[in-house]
């Protein structure tokens, strides 16, 4: 499994093509892939927490919510809208045929559900791992962005001074 969402090639990729086997928790032989799997699970969570405990972060993916789970410092935010809706709004933003719109969609939240439940046993759209679930389809970018920056304000306890 490629670990990211859109990685063409993963380490996972580069551990399966050697000939090494690396013995596991338990005595038991561990397939490459799984080691490199769990190194990767392992530095990633590392690097989450530790841009946790920096003084501002934006993180996409990475099951983000799963690994810093309801810290009172974190803002998990969702950006989603129907489907057919995402189809037509990447269309626009991103000039692709329709076709090509479909595709992407289908993959990415493939790609999103698959890398959840791999690493997490898990469910990526369950409303529960967020704080705020925005339909960034019949919201501008700009308004999306101030309901996030007003509700990580709100979160972490920061005083908002009035521009009236």
């Amino acid at each position: 499994m490629d670990h990211d969402e859109r990685a063409e090639h993963g380490l996972a990729r580069l551990f399966s093509r050697s000939a090494v086997w690396l013995v596991g928790v338990g005595g038991g032989p561990m397939p490459p892939e799984t080691y490199a799997e769990s190194i990767y699970k392992a530095e990633t969570e590392e690097v989450l927490r530790g841009l946790a405990q920096g003084a501002a972060a934006v993180v996409i993916g990475r099951a983000a919510p799963f690994v810093l789970g309801s810290r009172p410092d974190t803002l998990h935010v969702r950006l989603d809208g129907p489907v057919e809706a995402r189809i037509r709004q990447a269309m626009a933003a991103l000039n692709l045929a329709e076709a090509e719109a479909r595709r992407s969609q289908r993959e990415t939240d493939a790609a999103r559900k698959a890398y959840v439940r791999h690493f997490y046993s898990g469910d990526w759209a369950d409303p529960r791992m967020y704080q705020l679930m925005i339909d960034s389809t019949v919201l501008s970018i700009d308004c999306c962005a101030d309901l996030v920056l007003l509700a990580a304000a709100e979160r972490l306890g920061v005083r908002r001074t009035s521009s009236a």
